[in-house]
Order: structure tokens, then sequence, then C-alpha cells
């Protein structure tokens, strides 16, 4: 090896050791004994290298464009979709609610429940076969909730089954059956104050009642919705019901049935009448309205 100046070995005098200019020269990459398979996997690994960050950069690249448009073509859709949904809804909101207890319907009649109630127009049309349809006006009632009770309306509950007909207990299909009957209701009316629209929401309850005339306690019972209910043996009139949610038909039938004095028939129900009417929609709703259209306007542009 060759020795640099201003070397320093033991036993002599001490010697200036700082570098020199010659410290800082780089030697010719010739010099460097490099064997040639070295050289080979170096350029082969840098090549490799620059192949996948290429690739790399091209998916990244490729991923975000796609997850842009993804993400864009997903807002506009739930943004349309907002709109929609406040078209739907804005337009009407419900209003007051009532329920009419022990509604109770017969051919001669109708003893209704109901604190000042008074039925009129009442009639009974028996004239399509299998079908038993009850109509009257209802009235003295407070449907939209304004603390007065001057408000009336024309309710219809229309009975289908066969040989289904009304007499001066209730409703059935003839001495001793009831079987399979479905009852749907109705409502027209407008309310007095408010000038919102009346309309019938559906059934909340139901009742049959099994009758004898000749003193013989009766045994007959039979089912509502599905609802096993047994009126009580109490002579003539004997009621039994049974309460449901809000549903916009109820089914009677005897099936199960296994008593053989008396009848059965129809006779009451619980029903629930409300308002509704046109508003102006709300600030939500007008924000849903800019919303939507904002990703309308967008998707054009594109």
């Amino acid at each position: 090896m060759q020795q640099r100046s201003g070397a320093y070995y033991p036993g002599q005098p001490a010697q200036d050791i700082s570098p020199t200019r010659e410290d800082f020269v780089i030697a010719p990459l010739s010099t460097f004994s490099l064997s040639s398979d070295f050289s080979r996997s170096f350029t082969q690994r840098l090549l490799a290298k620059k192949i996948w960050y290429t690739i790399y950069i091209w998916t990244s690249r490729r991923l975000l464009t796609i997850s842009h448009s993804f993400v864009g073509g997903t807002m506009r859709y739930l943004l349309g979709s907002c709109t929609a949904l406040a078209l739907a809804v804005s337009p009407y909101a419900s209003g007051a609610t009532l329920g009419i207890a022990g509604l109770d319907v017969r051919s001669t009649g109708v003893f209704m429940g109901g604190p000042d109630a008074n039925a009129s127009s009442f009639a009974v049309d028996s004239s399509v076969a299998g079908v038993v349809t009850v109509s009257f006006t209802y009235s003295n009632q407070d449907v939209d909730g304004d603390g007065t009770a001057n408000d009336e309306f024309d309710l219809t509950l229309t009975y289908t089954g066969t040989n289904v007909g009304a007499n001066g207990q209730g409703v059935g299909t003839g001495f001793g059956n009831l079987s399979e009957v479905t009852v749907t209701g109705s409502a027209t009316g407008t309310a007095t104050d408010s000038g919102d629209a009346i309309v019938f929401d559906g059934f909340t309850g139901a009742g049959i009642a099994s009758f004898e005339f000749g003193g013989s306690a009766p045994d007959r019972f039979g089912t509502i919705n599905g609802v096993l209910v047994d009126p009580p043996s109490a002579g003539i009139g004997g009621t039994g019901t049974t309460d449901f949610a809000l549903v916009s038909s109820v089914f009677f039938d005897d099936a199960v049935n296994t008593g053989t004095i008396g009848s059965l028939v129809i006779r009451e129900f619980d029903i629930q009448v409300s308002t509704s009417s046109a508003v102006i929609p709300e600030p939500a709703s007008m924000a849903l309205f800019g919303l939507g259209g904002l990703a309308m306007l967008t998707r054009r542009r594109r």
C-alpha cells in the first residue's frame, strides 16, 4: 500500500496528519474492481424498481380516478333520492286523529260510542249478493282537534262473504253462523274549521255477539283476525271484543267453533279517522330540493 504523505509511525516524531487535497479526490469508476455478475444484478434490480414504480404510479392514479367517479356518482344518487323523498312527503301532512270505540252496527241502526255522537242518513244495501254496505253520516265530533265538536263525515262499512246479511243483532252469514266475512271501511268529509279532508285510517278493535232467544245460554265463539273471541254467555246480546294494531280490514270466522247453542254476529268496531291537508314545504324539505337540484346540474355539466 502506498504511504500517504504525513502518515505517523511509532518511534518517529509527530507529523501533521490533517487531510490534504488528495484525500477528497474520487477515484474513477474504472479503478473499482466490480465483478460482472454484481454489475448485472445491480442493473436488473434498478430496472425492476423502475418498472414497479411505474406500475405503482399508474395504478394509484387509476384508483384515484375510479374512486372520484364512484363517490361523485354515489353523492348524486343520494342527493337525487333525497329530492324524490322530499317531493313525496312534503305536499301532504297528517293532521289530528280521532278514535271512535264501540261502534255498534245493526240493520236497525247504529248505536255508537263517543260523547254526543249522532248518526243520520243511515242506510243498509244488500242488493249485491255476498255484499252488505252500511253507510251513515257521523256528526258532533272533533276530528281536527280544535276543541270544538262540530265536524261530520260520511262513514261506509262494507261486509263481504257468502250469505252475508244484516239483522237486528248485527251482521252474520245465517242463523248460528259467522263464516269468513271481511269488513273494510271508508270515510269522506271536511273539517268545519280547518277545512282539512277527513279520511278513514282503519280499525283498532272489533267484537262479535252471541245470542239465544230460547232461554238457554249461548256457547258459540269465533275468531277476529285469527284471535279467538268467546262472547260471554249472558243470554241475548253478550259481546266479546279484541283490540289490535291499526289495520285496513277485519276478518271474522267461526271455523273453530264447537258450540251448538245460539248464534254469532258481527257487532262492534273501534275505528280511527284523521285529517290530512296540503302544506307548504318546511325548511328541511326546501334544503333537500336545493341539494337535489345541485346534483342534477352537476350531472348535466359532466
